[in-house]
């Protein structure tokens, strides 16, 4: 094995600050000319590492914690599917997939605070494009709102306007609000990439071998606070009405399953906190007056001083395909990768869609499925230190580290299987279980239409009641038979009259439909939702 002289490192740390004094008049912090002496007394590691610390925050606070949060009611609000959202969320990685290459190739050894910093002015756009679907689109309305005070949606005669054709499927791939969402994930991924390929290489060029391991270790936990601030953030702002600053009072109650949050609050408090972070970042140099010196002590940077590394980097971009395929032959990276990108499947589905799965599976709100989905980040917090401390206490190399990979998957994949205990579905009437009480099994099944309110001339539109005692839920109050309402609580409507013990009413007019009257309805009482 070829051997390197290490004696021209034994120096002392006197001599080595006078030969590192030679070029540190260029190393000034601020913008071009524009660098103050009062400004230098930041220029030190403490303050890139909180810099690029909080910078690495925002990123994991909006996309890992804003965006999955908001999903669901992404959905509801701009009529997208859950192939939408899903799209809309990957996107981001496939923007960071694109650009990676040529960010580490030509910001490794360009001027990394610039590549971060301008990746945060991209990542700030990113996020104000995300927010700007609000204002682009109307004020939101229920759709119960269109309905008169004689017109509630009842079992009535209305004339039913006629559908037209120029309104286009607003959940087709061409809705201009996902498109303006997935140019924000682009911009998303663009700009963060510097911080994530260059910027861990940033903090260890500029801080000594020993004291790396602590700064990228305290890089780390402030990346994970950010999922974890972002979902109970997300979750209060779900709290908020949509509209709340364009209308004085919301139309709806919050427990409303019509109710949409102010999903938009996050993206904008990220733009703002994202390019103010960027300013501080871009002041820094190229690196710090005391890099060279730790390059110069630290034994294992030898390599690096001596070229023997950089001879073998890339110089131009048409050699970096070659490196990279040399990279690709190595076994244990090639392992290493498979590994990840199952993990990351996992991990990254369950980050974007774990509140929309719990919401779902709980039959509850975003706002309490967020609250719940952070039990996952608490858990992933707990075991990277778990992790840490166990390995250090066990002292594992590479093939124990290997060993307990294993023996971890292996414990997840049991308890993974929890996902198949969930609550039973609420009985929606139509949907999931017919008017005369069957299951409903397959999809060509599901209507919300009988022979029990063809003629009530029910309009298509979404506004849920629930059956109190049985919590049956249909459609409409139209689909539900309901002919009145019942004025309580200051104009509050908790109850539709009319429909007098309905279910089991309907289930006997199907069973006598051939019969040439209805039989008499007992009462019985239905609740808005």
């Amino acid at each position: 094995m070829e051997r390197y002289d290490t004696g021209n490192f034994e120096a002392s740390d006197e001599e080595l600050k006078d030969k590192s004094d030679d070029g540190d008049d260029k190393l000034l912090c601020g913008y071009g000319s524009c660098t103050p002496a009062w400004l230098q007394r930041f220029h030190n590691a403490k303050c890139l590492l909180i810099m690029l610390g909080i910078c690495a925050f925002i990123q994991s606070f909006v996309v890992n914690a804003i965006f999955p949060v908001g999903l669901s009611t992404l959905e509801k609000r701009f009529k997208m599917t859950s192939t939408h959202t899903g799209i809309i969320s990957s996107w981001y990685d496939f923007a960071v997939l694109l650009v990676v290459f040529p960010v580490c190739h030509w910001g490794n050894s360009g001027h990394k605070g610039q590549w971060i910093g301008w990746g945060g002015v991209i990542m700030a756009l990113g996020s104000l494009v995300c927010a700007m679907p609000h204002w682009l689109i109307s004020p939101y309305k229920p759709e119960h709102s269109g309905f008169n005070k004689t017109d509630f949606g009842q079992c009535t005669y209305r004339d039913l306007e006629p559908e037209h054709c120029d309104k286009a499927s607003i959940s087709s791939y061409l809705n201009p609000y996902f498109l303006l969402f997935v140019l924000g994930q682009t911009l998303h991924g663009v700009g963060s990439t510097p911080l994530f390929s260059i910027g861990t290489t940033f903090i260890d060029e500029n801080v000594s071998q020993k004291a790396s391991p602590v700064y990228l270790a305290i890089h780390a936990v402030l990346t994970s606070f950010g999922p974890v601030i972002g979902v109970f953030t997300g979750g209060f702002l779900l709290n908020l009405y949509d509209d709340f600053d364009r209308v004085d009072h919301p139309p709806i109650a919050r427990n409303d399953p019509r109710w949409i949050g102010a999903w938009w609050v996050g993206f904008l408090a990220s733009a703002i906190a994202a390019l103010v972070i960027a300013f501080p970042i871009l002041a820094f140099a190229r690196e710090l007056p005391e890099a060279k010196r730790h390059r110069a002590k630290d034994v294992n940077q030898v390599h690096a001083v001596n070229g023997d590394v950089n001879e073998k980097a890339p110089k131009e971009a048409k050699q970096l395909p070659v490196v990279v395929l040399k990279i690709c032959r190595n076994p244990t990276f090639i392992v290493c990768i498979v590994i990840g990108i199952f993990e990351s499947i996992i991990i990254n589905g369950f980050a974007a869609f774990m509140p929309k799965i719990l919401e779902t599976l709980l039959s509850t709100t975003p706002i309490l499925a967020s609250y719940l989905s952070s039990v996952v980040i608490f858990a992933a917090a707990a075991g990277v230190m778990v992790g840490g401390m166990v390995i250090r206490k066990l002292k594992l190399q590479v093939g124990g580290m290997l060993k307990m990979i294993v023996v971890c998957h292996l414990i997840a994949l049991i308890f993974t299987t929890g996902l198949l205990v969930h609550c039973p579905q609420r009985s929606f009437v139509g949907i999931n279980t017919e008017y005369n009480d069957l299951t409903i099994h397959t999809n060509t099944d599901i209507d919300v239409k009988a022979k029990c309110n063809q003629d009530c001339y029910c309009k298509d539109e979404f506004n849920p009641i629930c059956e109190e005692g049985t919590g049956r839920m249909y459609f409409s109050p139209c689909y539900a038979g309901c002919t009145e309402k019942e004025e309580e609580h200051g104009g509050v409507i908790p109850g539709m009259g009319g429909a007098d013990r309905l279910h089991d009413w309907l289930i006997e007019w199907i069973d006598h439909s051939q019969s040439s009257s209805a039989p008499p309805r007992p009462d019985i009482t239905f609740h808005t939702l």
